[in-house]
């Protein structure tokens, strides 16, 4: 399938749109050896311009874990 098709396609099924946005990731079409195309999307200028939280969101499992062997007393 030729790129352009490949790329109409994706477009007509929603797949994909047209942004606005100015912060994008770069997304092309490479030709695998059967010939056949695959979408790639790079993220890695997306994640240069991503502000690191400064408290990242610890995982639920973790903290529950943490816990264990202690007692609690409700009064």
């Amino acid at each position: 399938m030729e790129p352009l098709k490949k790329s109409k396609e994706l477009t007509d099924g929603n797949v994909i749109k047209r942004s606005t946005s100015n912060i994008v990731p770069s997304c092309f079409l490479i030709l695998k050896k059967d010939r056949d195309l695959r979408f790639i999307v790079d993220y890695q200028r997306l994640n240069s311009n991503t502000i690191k939280s400064l408290y990242p969101i610890l995982r639920l499992f973790d903290q529950i874990y943490s816990l264990k062997g202690l007692y609690f007393s409700l009064k």
